[in-house]
């Protein structure tokens, strides 16, 4: 028999959605707040660990467990690129149902225009001059478009190369904000082997931890066993690493509008039409004006 998980309500009384999949930088930044006044779902296709009493760790590509109309507004950051477009469809629908008439939802995902022009501009500098910091940055930006939809390994050619140091910081954190201090080496003298910036890159869970316990412990009986369980429990495929699909305002728009919603809306890091996000603000890095991961961010409403 599956339990509807507690909805908790704001200090104003309203019931507010978030839904994401994983981020340091995010976590440690936010999850404070949202963990004590809105319903956390995190995109986990591992099972629900026993801890997490207030974090429903749940396979978005299925129906939630949750009442029709049951939300003043969602926020699902940066989840779309993880699943195929009829997935996310889907998963528009749902969000649909789950909102009250005039609720809110919020996107943020990779923005694939905006990658695009990094693309190629670096392109143009990198022909007009092939220093070697122009060609590093059109490799980081080749990587930024490419890498996530095809990596073979957790964390993918981005991770060699920051672990190398095959990079250019200043470029680097335009592009991906704090998360980029996720896997960058803190001095030029730090040394991490490609393990550690793993770990560090697909962020641990408590799941992800139990999966590291149970491997160590079956690795004693049989070594050969276990590390082919541990390439299963780390291939980008299995634990939702991967990008699916890529979005720009218009196909976000598109996305958004087949699933019902209007009123479409494109946002910046820190506005928003959900009301009190003054008080959250999740989008805003805590350690200057930026973001705390450089997106597309997108708001759209149901209708009454």
């Amino acid at each position: 028999m599956t339990t509807t998980p507690r909805v908790t309500l704001t200090p104003t009384g309203r019931a507010y959605l978030h839904i994401w999949r994983t981020g340091r930088s995010y976590a440690h930044q936010n999850e404070a707040l949202y963990r004590r006044e809105w319903t956390n779902v995190m995109f986990n296709l591992s099972p629900q660990p026993p801890a997490e009493s207030d974090i429903l760790h749940h396979d978005v590509r299925k129906p939630f467990p949750f009442a029709d109309e049951t939300f003043d507004a969602a926020y699902l950051l940066h989840i779309v690129e993880h699943l195929t477009p009829p997935e996310a469809e889907s998963l528009i629908r749902e969000l649909y149902r789950v909102l009250k008439p005039r609720g809110i939802l919020r996107v943020s995902t990779p923005d694939l225009e905006d990658i695009c022009r990094s693309y190629l501009r670096q392109l143009d500098e990198c022909r007009a001059s092939r220093s070697n910091l122009n060609v590093t940055r059109y490799r980081w930006a080749v990587l930024e478009l490419l890498d996530q939809l095809v990596r073979e390994r957790g964390g993918g050619l981005m991770a060699q190369s920051a672990t190398r140091g095959e990079y250019d910081a200043e470029f680097a954190r335009n592009r991906f904000g704090d998360v980029f201090d996720e896997f960058a080496p803190t001095t030029p003298s730090t040394t991490r082997t490609e393990e550690t910036l793993l770990e560090r890159l697909t962020t641990a869970t408590v799941s992800s931890l139990i999966h590291s316990v149970r491997w160590r412990v079956i690795d004693a009986i049989d070594r050969g066993y276990a590390t082919r369980l541990q390439r299963s429990m780390t291939e980008p495929r299995n634990t939702g690493e991967l990008n699916k699909w890529m979005y720009d305002e218009l196909s976000l728009e598109m996305l958004l509008g087949a699933g019902g919603f209007g009123e479409h809306r494109r946002q910046d890091h820190r506005s928003s039409m959900i009301p009190d996000w003054d008080r959250y603000n999740f989008d805003q890095s805590t350690r200057g004006p930026h973001a705390v991961e450089p997106s597309l961010y997108f708001e759209s409403r149901r209708p009454v």
